[in-house]
């Protein structure tokens, strides 16, 4: 769990392998991440990047997982247990749409 910089969001990190991004006040949920990002057994750490602009996380697949927060993209670090370098921008989350 992690406070966004100017204390308007709050992001978890899941035992159902999503990461959800809160506003904090009203307490809606504003996105849901769950791609490579692997929580099953054990908690994982979550945390906002120093200028609040991406989410960064472990996973129990061995990634560092990256997402951004603006554009919903993906990027994971290479695990010791893949071949690939690394895997570059996919799309990762569903955002929720505004109540009008």
């Amino acid at each position: 769990m992690d406070l966004s910089e100017d204390a308007n969001y709050l992001v978890l990190s899941c035992m159902d392998s999503k990461i959800r991004l809160f506003e904090r006040q009203s307490g809606d949920i504003i996105s849901t991440y769950e791609k490579e990002h692997v929580v099953k057994r054990y908690k994982a750490g979550v945390k906002f990047s120093k200028d609040s602009v991406n989410i960064l996380s472990t996973s129990e697949s061995h990634h560092t997982v990256v997402y951004d927060i603006g554009t919903c993209l993906l990027y994971t670090s290479p695990s010791p247990r893949d071949s690939c370098a690394s895997r570059m921008p996919s799309s990762a989350c569903k955002k929720k749409k505004k109540k009008k």
